[in-house]
């Protein structure tokens, strides 16, 4: 009996080292510890509508960058290129949304990352402004 209870303390003390990371650092670290990648992304936002202007154009890069911008009667159409680099653990979350003009009937957004489309609406409702949101991590799960 004292042999069997010290072999099982033994094979529990082992069991709960392994468990603990009391192997070698190389052998433990894996794929999902390994910190993510930083890449740099050209990000392009476009609105386009059928009059020569949009009542204001909001939009928003979140890697950590803070707080959305706000054009008012901006010309159309509209183009906003910039590159950005995720250097934050969550994946960047880029907005666009524009407001139609009045006597407007239609106002479309659309944001390419990478040369990728991942994002267009368009709205011919003034009380229902388009908003595109995209993510390019989100878009290379897919």
């Amino acid at each position: 009996m004292k042999k069997t209870l010290s072999t099982a303390a033994v094979l529990l003390l082992a069991a709960s080292l392994s468990a603990c990371g009391g192997g070698d650092e190389g052998e433990t670290a894996g794929a999902s510890s390994a910190p993510k990648e930083n890449k740099e992304h050209t990000v392009i936002y476009e609105v386009t509508g059928d009059g020569e202007t949009a009542g204001s154009i909001t939009f928003r890069a979140e890697s950590g960058a803070g707080a959305a911008e706000r054009l008012d009667n901006q010309a159309l159409p509209f183009t906003k290129e910039f590159k950005d680099t995720n250097d934050s653990e969550f994946d960047t979350v880029y907005q666009l949304s524009p407001r139609q003009a009045e006597g407007e009937k239609s106002i479309s957004c659309k944001i390419t990352v990478d040369g990728d489309v991942l994002a267009e609406e368009t709205s011919t409702d003034p009380m229902s402004p388009p908003v595109c949101t995209a993510s390019p991590g989100r878009a290379a799960a897919k």
